[in-house]
């Protein structure tokens, strides 16, 4: 059995143990700007949760994409990659609590890049996982904003949208 008082290891240092010895720029890219973030993080005294790396990324999308109306996808893709993989690391009450922010963003997010795959698809894994972890009591609220960006997406012909939904929607949804 597992310690639970030992502590989890950073997310920084997950993503580089992950990414660094991979010869893809575009990982070399991503390890660079989760180091960035975790020196920020540190240099601010903030703790090195899931949490705080969550809302200082995301504070990093929204500066770049209120800076620059059209940002280049090789800024904004690490950013939701970070986003994507810190999302299912955060407790469903704490997500709830950050929802109307997290949700705002990730659809303006999709909706800006929706011409770049890889954007596109990171951000869909981040609004299902939304959808589903942080429901909510109204369902307008739901339809209003995140569903409805799925069913934009939903008969999109690239196929990394297209097997995005048939693996990752079917499963979440039908509960498999």
């Amino acid at each position: 059995m597992e310690d639970e008082n030992q502590p989890e290891p950073d997310f920084c240092t997950t993503i580089l143990s992950r990414f660094s010895t991979s010869t893809d720029p575009q990982h070399h890219h991503l390890c660079s700007i989760i180091s960035n973030i975790s020196q920020s993080l540190k240099h601010l005294n903030h703790p090195l949760t899931p949490l705080a790396y969550l809302l200082a990324t995301c504070t990093s999308l929204d500066k770049l994409l209120s800076s620059d109306p059209n940002p280049p996808p090789h800024h904004i893709h690490p950013l939701i990659t970070i986003v994507c993989m810190v999302l299912p690391t955060i407790s469903p009450a704490v997500i709830r609590k950050q929802n109307d922010c997290v949700s705002g963003l990730l659809t303006r997010v999709v909706m800006m890049m929706s011409h770049d795959d890889g954007v596109v698809v990171s951000g869909l894994k981040c609004v299902s996982h939304l959808l589903v972890v942080g429901h909510r009591t109204s369902w307008s609220h739901v339809s209003n904003c995140l569903f409805g960006v799925l069913l934009r997406f939903i008969a999109d012909s690239r196929l990394k949208v297209v097997l995005f939904y048939t693996r990752t929607n079917y499963s979440r949804f039908n509960g498999s």
